[in-house]
């Protein structure tokens, strides 16, 4: 149900609903069809079962319901064909790529139905698309169906022609796949995709020595070279750690991607805003950062994803950074966006803890009425996370406590953190976490005794600034505010609260 409804979405961005229907009509549509697609398009139901319980009294399964949305499927991709979608692309990179899927798309269709002087045009028309924007394996089919016609109608100049020129791109094509394949899988290492029996047969040294080789060697570099090329190189600093060096890369693929070129890709550009406002957490450079912000922010639209990952870059680079006003104006942005409601439920949620740590760090009355209760005593949806923000969500409680002075209720979660640690965190791969709950455990240890905690938190404290966190793979368990920051922080509050206390006591 879900992707028939986003089939429906984009249809019926370009045609009116009065017009869909009518084009249904004219197909000799039965009367269920009409029911069923009127119900898709009020968005009435969000899943298959709720379809075909009011459509036929019926569970999801039944046959008569299962044909009927196989019917409707189709006739709403046969549209998409007919459809114009580059009025809305600002990139003619993206806009040449789709009119050259349409040309090749148009030729097959003609020389099927034996239009071949039209199918000579129309390829022709391709490859020179193809030819300018550097889409190498388009060029290639397009090269291929025009041999192909040229020894139909046995035009051997045409045909000798036509196969040299798909011999010299054979070297870029595989090229391009060769740097396109080591690129995805430093993105698969740093996403943490791959289990450990996948990323134990990874070796990043050689892999980023074999794309060097492979770009330097070549006698003709592509578009779609350069972008695997500097790619690889942005994901293999992230796994070094070298957040300078990923800055470096970004800039430099940067300068590539805006210097004026035909095929400039305004969707790399944008990912490659991105990387550097996330590079710009672990360095603490709120300034770069802020300017990637902005560009990202004209680069993302309004209910497009990728804007609430940017958004919540920035949110945690403000809190990393200190710029705790700043940050409280992207949460109400973020949260007093319309679209916001839409995002997946889990998403909602971050936010949620997002919300939770900036009540710690800001004064009382500062942000809009915060359910406090609610969030120290429910158990949050990604608490079932274990590997992600679980932790996020057991620190902003303890937090939270701290700051109106319930130490009871810190103790109460010394067992949790304990089990916690020995259940899902460990040394070698999550070790600025492990030592921070080590923080933690010794502070409840110690019934709150802040002089001795400053004193022997030093050494654990060395330990977590000598860890710094790679990015991308950390995106959900990614330090709302910094380990170390915060442990500071937690200690100038609960010594804040005993002289209070200790206050009222004479």
């Amino acid at each position: 149900m879900k992707n028939l409804i986003e089939i429906s979405e984009l249809v019926t961005g370009f045609i009116t609903w009065d017009a869909l229907k009518m084009l249904f009509r004219d197909k000799g549509a039965d009367q269920k069809s009409m029911l069923f697609l009127d119900g898709l398009l009020q968005h009435r139901w969000k899943t298959d079962e709720s379809a075909s319980a009011e459509l036929y009294q019926a569970k999801a399964d039944d046959k008569r319901y299962q044909m009927l949305k196989s019917r409707i499927r189709k006739r709403l991709l046969d549209l998409i064909f007919t459809l114009d979608i580059t009025s809305k692309i600002k990139t003619a990179y993206y806009r040449e790529l789709i009119k050259c899927y349409r040309l090749l798309f148009a030729a097959n269709q003609l020389f099927v139905l034996g239009k071949i002087s039209l199918t000579f045009d129309l390829l022709k028309s391709a490859e020179a698309v193809a030819a300018k924007y550097q889409f190498t394996s388009l060029r290639i089919i397009a090269l291929q169906q025009l041999r192909e016609l040229h020894g139909y109608m046995g035009n051997m100049k045409d045909f000798e022609k036509t196969s040299t020129e798909l011999l010299n791109l054979t070297e870029i094509n595989s090229n391009e796949i060769l740097l396109d394949g080591i690129d995805f899988q430093f993105r698969i290492m740093v996403r943490g995709i791959l289990g450990k029996a996948g990323t134990s047969k990874f070796d990043p040294e050689s892999q980023i020595k074999t794309a060097k080789s492979i770009f330097e060697k070549s006698k003709i570099k592509s578009h779609r070279m350069y972008a695997a090329y500097h790619r690889a190189h942005i994901y293999y600093y992230h796994l070094k750690k070298d957040h300078k060096s990923v800055l470096k890369q970004c800039l430099q693929f940067e300068h590539y991607l805006l210097r004026g070129q035909k095929f400039t890709d305004m969707a790399l550009v944008a990912e490659v805003a991105l990387q550097k406002l996330d590079t710009c957490i672990f360095l603490r450079d709120f300034k770069t950062g802020k300017l990637s912000a902005i560009q990202c922010d004209s680069l993302y639209r309004r209910g497009n994803y990728n804007r609430l990952i940017y958004q919540q870059y920035y949110f945690l680079l403000c809190l990393h950074t200190g710029q705790t006003e700043e940050a409280i104006k992207v949460f109400q942005e973020v949260t007093g966006d319309s679209s916001f409601k839409k995002y997946p439920e889990e998403r909602i949620e971050r936010w949620r803890i997002f919300e939770a740590m900036l009540n710690y760090i800001s004064p009382d009355g500062k942000l809009r009425k915060f359910h406090i209760h609610k969030f120290l005593n429910e158990v949050p949806i990604l608490s079932h996370d274990k590997a992600g923000f679980n932790l996020s969500i057991i620190i902003a409680q303890i937090c939270l406590l701290v700051k109106r002075g319930e130490f009871d209720r810190v103790m109460d979660k010394f067992d949790s953190l304990r089990s916690y640690l020995k259940r899902y965190i460990t040394l070698k791969e999550n070790p600025r976490s492990y030592y921070f709950i080590k923080l933690m455990l010794m502070l409840i240890k110690s019934d709150f005794n802040v002089k001795k905690c400053r004193t022997a938190s030093a050494k654990y404290l060395e330990f977590i600034n000598a860890e710094s966190a790679t990015g991308q793979q950390v995106l959900d368990t990614m330090e709302i505010i910094p380990y170390d920051m915060l442990w500071l922080s937690l200690l100038d509050n609960i010594e804040k609260q005993q002289i209070a206390l200790s206050a009222k006591k004479r």
